[in-house]
């Protein structure tokens, strides 16, 4: 696989990471609330999105109860 198209690029990933850590410590409480939210917010619409995805004809009322399950810790 040529790394050149890679969407992430592993071979500096460890200096990325620390760069990125850098970051989250600078933002202030506010910030790091909203990107907490931000981030959350898109991974509901990819939870949606996957399901729908396996589900095409999936209606609005079970779409919930699936995205329910996804993101509860019970059995």
């Amino acid at each position: 696989m040529n790394t050149d198209t890679m969407i992430f690029d592993e071979r500096n990933r460890e200096a990325k990471l620390l760069i990125e850590a850098e970051r989250a410590r600078k933002m202030t409480s506010k910030q790091s609330l909203e990107a907490f939210f931000d981030m959350n917010n898109a991974m509901l619409r990819i939870c949606i999105e996957s399901i729908k995805a396996e589900k095409p004809r999936i209606s609005e009322k079970n779409l919930l109860k699936e995205v329910k399950r996804a993101y509860s810790f019970r059995p």
